[in-house]
């Protein structure tokens, strides 16, 4: 269990997020995540705070490695400078939580769980704005 902040996290307290193992160990997200924390320990505990996910800033002065803690904002810059270098210029990093939703829902998986998972309190707000129905998965769940 990993407490990771978002925009609900107005106390910046962080969200209790439970990262389950995989079978495979080359696509285990636990392994990785405990190989990354033994290998940045020493300089994430320079960083205030000691953030889980750090970045090398090269415009950050005042430390000699230049890392500093990774911001939600830093992540979308990045993954939208990927998409972009992929050819893939119309996504943005914002466009990944409807994407999830909606492959989610998609593929079969419960809503409840679904909107536990994404942080959405709102049924209404869930199906209205992060859900597009696929024709074909809408077709088979009404003929089963």
């Amino acid at each position: 269990m990993a407490n990771f902040g978002g925009k609900t996290d107005k106390n910046k307290e962080g969200i209790p997020t439970t990262i389950t193992a995989a079978t495979s160990p080359a696509l285990c997200p636990v392994r990785t995540l405990r190989a990354y924390i033994n290998k940045t320990a020493d300089i994430r505990a320079k960083i205030d705070g000691s953030p889980i996910f750090i970045y090398l800033d090269k415009s950050v002065k005042s430390r000699s490695d230049g890392a500093a803690a990774l911001s939600a904002e830093r992540v979308a810059k990045i993954m939208t400078m990927t998409l972009v270098a992929a050819g893939i210029e119309e996504t943005t990093a914002r466009s990944f939580r409807k994407t999830g939703a909606s492959t989610a829902i998609n593929k079969g998986v419960d809503p409840d769980l679904a909107m536990k998972l994404g942080r959405w309190k709102s049924p209404e707000v869930f199906f209205k704005h992060y859900v597009d129905w696929e024709q074909s998965s809408l077709t088979d769940a009404i003929l089963e």
